[in-house]
């Protein structure tokens, strides 16, 4: 980044990217989601908007055990369709 108008462009547009893939998790009537990793803030803010719950389990043979319980699928990545 050279100057302070390329720092804004990349901040505008990774906000986009997050609300995109927020929005696409909330149409497929999701309410909650489950990651060994961590949310950041911006996430957690289009979360929040949607009246979903975001949890952060410890390991990912806990995530497993939850997938198995809910009958959910889990997901290495998440990828849009």
């Amino acid at each position: 980044m050279r100057s302070a108008e390329e720092l804004l462009n990349f901040s505008k547009s990774e906000e986009k990217t997050i609300e995109e893939d927020i929005n696409a998790i909330a149409k497929t009537g999701v309410n909650v989601i489950i990651t060994s990793g961590s949310f950041g803030e911006m996430a957690m803010h289009f979360i929040e908007r949607h009246k979903m719950m975001a949890i952060k389990v410890s390991s990912k043979f806990d995530l497993r055990r939850i997938c198995k319980a809910t009958g959910a699928t889990p997901l290495v990545r998440f990828v849009c369709f």
